[in-house]
């Protein structure tokens, strides 16, 4: 007697991400205290066909958004048509600066059916010794 086994696979596309967020420097390191430091959030639309701008924000250990101080400077996004730029520089690295960095990007677009948001982390490690 044979048996006859018919196997159906059913596949369903996974759509894309409409962003991806990268940061760089893209390996956390140990970095000196007293000593300046950037970090870039590079948002990327990898969907083509949406016209608006993905909106960057950086976000810090503390869990607030970071927002330039005396220390801090956040640069205001720059938007171009596939990606959006936004830098956190540091004039001079605190050991109270240490932790991770989060960046936060969101993308509205009618051809989306909600916002899209993802988010990438950066660690910052401090060594040495300068307290505020």
């Amino acid at each position: 007697m044979r048996h006859i086994i018919i196997i159906i696979f059913r596949v369903s596309a996974v759509p894309p991400s409409p962003v991806m967020v990268l940061i760089n420097p893209s390996i956390t390191g140990t970095q000196v205290a007293g000593s300046a430091y950037t970090l870039s959030c590079i948002a990327l639309k990898s969907v083509s066909g949406l016209t608006q701008s993905a909106q960057t924000q950086w976000i810090g250990p503390n869990g607030a958004p970071l927002a330039t101080n005396g220390n801090i400077v956040v640069d205001s996004a720059v938007t171009g048509s596939l990606r959006t730029t936004q830098n956190v520089t540091f004039s001079s690295l605190f050991t109270s600066d240490a932790g991770v960095y989060t960046c936060r990007s969101t993308l509205s677009s009618p051809a989306l059916a909600t916002p899209y948001q993802t988010m990438q982390t950066y660690t910052i490690i401090i060594s040495g010794k300068q307290s505020r």
